[in-house]
C-alpha cells in the first residue's frame, strides 16, 4: 500500500489524484491532469510554448510567455497597449505607442510618470534618513496645482518632486527626497499641508493595498523590485481594518528591530524582510508554508493556492466577473472567465434557488395521483 501511495501522481494544479489509465500534461515540469491543462492553459504565439492562462504576458489578441515578451516586447507607458519592440518610441527611458508619444512629449514636466526615479539628494546628518511618499486625492492631476505646492516645498533646495499615482482616483503623489528624522520636524510639512488643502486634497483612502510592483530574483541581479507583469496588474484593494492593524503592528516591530540593530540593520522600503531589514527571497514564503503544513500533517497545494481560494470565495459572494478580474489583477475579464467559468456557473446557478425563495409566499400546485 505505501509503494503504490508513493507512485501516486497527483495533478499539481488542483491536487486531484490522476488514475494508473488516465492521461496527464507535464506543464513546466509539473504533472497536470487533463482537465486542469484543457481549462487553464494555452500557447505562446510566437514560440508555441504551453503556458499557464493567467501567466500570458499578452492581451486579449495575442498570446504571450514570459520569455517572448521580454525579449520581442514590451507595452505603452501611458496607455498599456502592447507592442512589439521595433514598433515602440522611447523617450526618457520608457516606451510608448505613437500616439501616446506624441501627447507625451508636449505634457508638463510638473507632474512625473509613477516610474520616475531621480538621484536622491540627502537632507540632514544622521545615521538613518527617511523619504516620505505622501497620496494626496480629490482635487486631479493638475499641473498647476502641483506648481503650487513645489513652490513651497522647494522654496530654497529641491526637497521634493511629484508623481502620477494610478491608484489614486483624482490626485497625486507628493515625495521627499532622503531627510533625516530632525530634518524632517524642521521642514515646511505644515505650510504643504495647508496649501494642499486649500486646493481642495485630502489624504488618500485609508485600509487600501496598492499592489504596483514585483519582487524578483535571477542569478545576475540577486532580488530587485520591478514593474508589474501589466498595468491591469496594479490595482488597490481595499482590506479589513483588522489586517491592516496587524500590518501596522508587525511595522511596529520592525521599527523597534532596526533601532535595536543599528548600523546593522539595512533600510529598503519593504515590510518583509530578513533579519537585518534586506529583502527576503520570494522562496522563503513558499518554504515556510510547506514546513508549517508538514509539521502540522496538513495537504500542501502551493501558495498559489491561496489566490483561487480568494477568487472562490469571491464569486460566490455573488460578485461579477469585472469585479474579480480587477482583483486578481488579471489582462481583462476573459481571462477570469475561462480560469473561472465553472465557478461562476455555480454561482449563477444560486439565482435560481433565490427566486424560489422569493416566490415561497405562493400557493404551490398540488400533485395530484390519476385515479
Amino acid at each position: 500500500m505505501e509503494d503504490n501511495n508513493k507512485n501516486a501522481l497527483y495533478c499539481s494544479h488542483c491536487g486531484a489524484l490522476i488514475g494508473e489509465d488516465e492521461d496527464y500534461e507535464e506543464v513546466n515540469g509539473e504533472i497536470v491532469c487533463t482537465e486542469c491543462y484543457e481549462r487553464n492553459t494555452t500557447t505562446c504565439d510566437r514560440c508555441g510554448e504551453t503556458i499557464w492562462t493567467e501567466d500570458s504576458y499578452g492581451d486579449e489578441y495575442t498570446t504571450l510567455c514570459r520569455h517572448c515578451y521580454e525579449n520581442h516586447y514590451t507595452r505603452c507607458s501611458c496607455c498599456d497597449a502592447l507592442l512589439h519592440e521595433d514598433d515602440a518610441y522611447h523617450l526618457d527611458g520608457y516606451d510608448y505607442c505613437s500616439e501616446c508619444y506624441h501627447d507625451e512629449v508636449d505634457k508638463s514636466r510638473s507632474i512625473h510618470d509613477y516610474g520616475y526615479k531621480p538621484e536622491p539628494l540627502f537632507y540632514g546628518d544622521s545615521n538613518r534618513y527617511f523619504g516620505i511618499e505622501l497620496e494626496i486625492d480629490g482635487a486631479g492631476k493638475d499641473s498647476d496645482n502641483a506648481d503650487e505646492i513645489l513652490a513651497i516645498a522647494n522654496k530654497d533646495n529641491e526637497y521634493m518632486y511629484i508623481k502620477g499615482d494610478g491608484s489614486l482616483d483624482d490626485g497625486m503623489e507628493l515625495v521627499t527626497h532622503p531627510m533625516s528624522l530632525g530634518y524632517h520636524k524642521n521642514y515646511q510639512w505644515e505650510e504643504i499641508m495647508k496649501k494642499a488643502i486649500s486646493l481642495g486634497y485630502r489624504s488618500h483612502q485609508t485600509s487600501i493595498i496598492t499592489i504596483k510592483r514585483t519582487s524578483n530574483y535571477t542569478a545576475e541581479r540577486g532580488i530587485y523590485t520591478d514593474t508589474t507583469k501589466t498595468k491591469r496588474s496594479q490595482r488597490v484593494l481595499k482590506i479589513s481594518p483588522y489586517i491592516m492593524e496587524i500590518l501596522k503592528d508587525y511595522k511596529l516591530e520592525q521599527d523597534e528591530e532596526a533601532f535595536r540593530l543599528g548600523d546593522k540593520w539595512v533600510e529598503t522600503d519593504r515590510l518583509f524582510v530578513k533579519w537585518n531589514g534586506e529583502p527576503m527571497n520570494n522562496q522563503t514564503p513558499y518554504g515556510w508554508l510547506k514546513e508549517f503544513c508538514e509539521k502540522n500533517d496538513m495537504p500542501f497545494y502551493g501558495i498559489h493556492s491561496f489566490r483561487h481560494f480568494a477568487a472562490s470565495s469571491l464569486i460566490s459572494a455573488g460578485l461579477d466577473v469585472t469585479t474579480v478580474s480587477g482583483a486578481l489583477g488579471h489582462c481583462n475579464s476573459g481571462t477570469t472567465l475561462n480560469v473561472y467559468s465553472h465557478m461562476f456557473q455555480n454561482a449563477q446557478a444560486k439565482v435560481s434557488e433565490a427566486m424560489d425563495k422569493a416566490f415561497a409566499f405562493l400557493p404551490q400546485k398540488e400533485d395530484t395521483e390519476s385515479e
